[in-house]
């Protein structure tokens, strides 16, 4: 993951470099110049997730301070766009309590749903089983079979409220929850999930199936052509071929709009059956060979065959 606080922006007003370098980072009057440098940021396609720490720090820190709602939504969408880095934990762990709530992934709720299905399907399997089960021979493996069910109908229900109770925070649904600062941070929470684990199709589903996603994002400019241009850097970073048919379900784009950015944008091309996407080198996806040299001093060999003897 990269380290995105290591180096400074070259695009970092020197105000801004001022304000994070003395105690004036820390004064309450200096919120609506951080605000507008993430509406600088939005605007333009920039990031600087140390200036934008430092505005939530004094959210944070003082009380008397009103958070911006659009502003703190900017800051995790931009967060959002840099996925391969830690942008957005670092800014979701300087959120308030009541605003985080209880986080459960989408990806994580949805298989919490598939697996009290299942547990269910089972049960109701065993059921049946036991109930043509009538031989007298078969009356003790019965009476085994109605107890193992009614323990899997048992967990099965237990599982489906559970699962009920961890998707009702923060997954697609816009009525969740009472404050809609916490819902627009939970979906993102869940888009991030879904981007973290390198589920990219899932992930484009999952954001058009309702415009809340949409809305969450929308304080930054050309939210999805940068989120494309991360998910190519990601495919860059280990690879040299890539099937075209995946990194378009990836891109959620096709057709000549697909070969153009492909081109055009990202530098790259395609093999001569157009069903590849051919990626230049880089110091990440090049294959090196390493040879690793041990040199052992003969002192060294010596003072381990002494104590070889001197063991013995």
């Amino acid at each position: 993951m990269e380290n995105t606080l290591a180096n400074k922006p070259s695009t970092r007003p020197e105000a801004i470099s001022e304000l994070l370098r003395g105690l004036d980072r820390f004064d309450l009057s200096k919120v609506p110049v951080f605000q507008d440098y993430v509406k600088q940021q939005c605007a333009d396609g920039t990031f600087d997730i140390e200036a934008n720490l430092a505005l939530l720090k004094l959210y944070q820190m003082n009380v008397q301070a009103v958070p911006d709602e659009d502003t703190i939504l900017a800051i995790l969408s931009k967060g959002l766009v840099r996925f391969y880095a830690s942008d957005f934990t670092l800014a979701l762990h300087l959120l308030p309590c009541h605003v985080l709530g209880d986080i459960t992934p989408l990806s994580t709720a949805k298989e919490e749903k598939k697996a009290a299905a299942a547990a269910a399907a089972a049960a109701a399997a065993a059921s049946a089983s036991s109930a043509a089960a009538n031989t007298p021979a078969a009356v003790f493996a019965a009476q085994s079979t109605q107890d193992a069910a009614a323990a899997a109908a048992a967990a099965a229900a237990a599982a489906a409220a559970s699962a009920a109770e961890s998707s009702s925070a923060p997954t697609a649904d816009p009525t969740v929850g009472t404050d809609s600062l916490s819902e627009s941070v939970q979906r993102l929470c869940s888009l991030y999930a879904l981007l973290d684990d390198a589920k990219f199709a899932d992930f484009w589903s999952t954001y058009e199936e309702d415009d809340a996603f949409a809305d969450a994002v929308c304080g930054v400019a050309d939210f999805e052509d940068a989120l494309r241009l991360s998910i190519a850097k990601a495919v860059g970073l280990s690879s040299r071929k890539f099937p075209v048919s995946v990194f378009q379900e990836w891109t959620n784009i096709s057709g000549n709009k697909f070969n153009d950015w492909v081109v055009k944008t990202l530098g790259w091309s395609f093999d001569e059956s157009k069903e590849v996407v051919i990626i230049p080198s880089n110091k990440d996806n090049e294959i090196k060979t390493v040879v690793t040299n041990e040199t052992v001093h003969f002192e060294q060999l010596g003072r381990l065959i002494k104590r070889g003897y001197e063991i013995k």
